[in-house]
């Protein structure tokens, strides 16, 4: 197994209306366990441990969107962000993905920025 990390323009800032969803989000991807008693902005998946001796993916909020660290095997990271990016831009209505990557609206949303 590897371990991952990837950010996604999903906004600190952006308005309650979008991230009052991403619960729903977190919810609908295989292995979510809940957030851990954090924020709704954190999520746990596969398993509680970020320690690296076995599966996880969490996330929490950054000022470079929303953060994920994984440890799996590289395929299933790869479908697991993909089928991520896809829900969460069919909930939210925009696109998700990477800024790093150009595979996303990186400018949605920096209109709410400093509100």
């Amino acid at each position: 197994m590897e371990h991952f990390e990837m950010n996604l323009n999903i906004w600190y800032y952006l308005p309650d209306e979008y991230l009052d969803k991403l619960p729903q989000i977190f919810s609908k991807m295989d292995g979510w366990l809940g957030s851990g008693g954090y924020n709704i902005d954190s999520g746990f998946w596969y398993s509680y441990s970020t320690n690296g001796n076995e599966k996880y993916v969490c996330c929490c909020d950054e000022p470079s969107g929303l953060h994920f660290n994984a440890y799996m095997k590289s395929s299933e990271w790869e479908k697991w962000k993909k089928e991520f990016k896809v829900i969460a831009s069919e909930i939210l209505g925009y696109k998700v993905g990477e800024p790093e990557l150009d595979d996303c609206d990186s400018s949605f949303g920096h209109e709410y920025a400093g509100k």
